[in-house]
């Protein structure tokens, strides 16, 4: 008996209200899809609230749907997915969700009698929004060579199998540009950083629009083999004057093995907390600072301050 459970979270967005007469036939048949789950061979859990479904779930923000399952093998929950009455259910998918231009399934094996919690698995699906960071950074190592962002002709990046799936080229919302690697290249190189602004006013910036149609993605055989446990890239910066520039192997920062420096770590929260909490933002790094000489209350005042 194998000691490990496959547990599987997929999200979508709906296409209009719970209630509304659109879903009508999606809530119909809610209940009679998660008792064919709970009868297939290999079902362990799924997640649910008293109501028996995860509807009133908001932890992704509202309009989502949260599907968060436990399963003995891969092989059950592709059975019970592709193999039964449920395909039924992914035929009609475009009637009731939004095309997702971001990941929104994620997989991962987890010891058997083990029950993962929401916050679990957000924070697993929140990995691989982080897998476009190692070829940005590969990228702003290069970004001092360049004159302006209109003579590159192309952007060659080599990475993971995973990250080269983060494709698609011109966003038009917030959640696709934060699962898009070409896009996170082209605001980078063009503003010299990620932010914001990034994801949400950029994305009428025609520049960068054009920037990131520039980008091509490719897989690089020794960086697949590292991931999940390391995370790299190499990005090629083709010139119009015939001139390539070619990063080093780039891990992200962050990781174990490449922690960010104090420096930095403090430049990334100034730049985050400063805009939204001005100068009280000192004051709580100030704190922290020096908490190994004063009482922990007085970072609780700062932090109750905030409410």
């Amino acid at each position: 008996m194998s000691k490990y459970d496959i547990a599987q979270l997929n999200i979508a967005t709906l296409l209009a209200p719970i209630d509304s007469p659109q879903l009508s036939d999606f809530v119909a048949n809610m209940d009679r899809i998660n008792a064919l789950a709970e009868e297939s061979p290999g079902f362990v859990w799924r997640f649910q609230t008293k109501d028996g479904d995860a509807t009133g779930i908001d932890y992704f923000c509202s309009g989502k749907t949260v599907n968060l399952s436990l399963w003995d093998s891969i092989e059950a929950l592709h059975n019970y997915v592709y193999r039964s009455a449920h395909v039924e259910i992914i035929r009609r998918k475009k009637e009731w969700f939004h095309k997702m231009g971001e990941a929104y399934m994620v997989l991962w094996w987890v010891p058997t009698g083990h029950i993962p919690s929401i916050e679990e698995a957000a924070q697993k699906l929140s990995i691989l929004r982080y897998w476009a960071q190692p070829a940005v950074e590969a990228l702003l190592s290069l970004a001092d060579q360049l004159l302006s962002p209109a003579s590159v002709t192309s952007i060659v990046v080599e990475t993971f199998h995973e990250a080269r799936c983060l494709h698609v080229v011109s966003p038009a919302t917030t959640e696709q540009a934060q699962y898009s690697l070409p896009w996170a290249l082209a605001a980078a190189l063009t503003r010299g950083t990620i932010s914001v602004d990034s994801v949400t006013t950029d994305l009428a910036n025609v520049e960068i629009h054009q920037l990131a149609a520039r980008v091509v993605l490719t897989e690089n055989d020794e960086f697949n083999q590292k991931f999940p446990a390391e995370r790299w890239a190499r990005v090629s910066l083709h010139l119009a004057n015939g001139q390539i520039l070619v990063s080093d192997d780039c891990q992200a920062k962050g990781h174990l093995q490449n922690p960010l420096s104090d420096r930095e770590l403090k430049d990334k929260y100034q730049g985050l907390a400063e805009p939204v909490l001005g100068t009280r933002a000192q004051d709580i790094q100030l704190v922290v600072e020096t908490l190994d000489t004063r009482p922990a209350s007085d970072l609780l005042v700062l932090l109750g301050a905030l409410n």
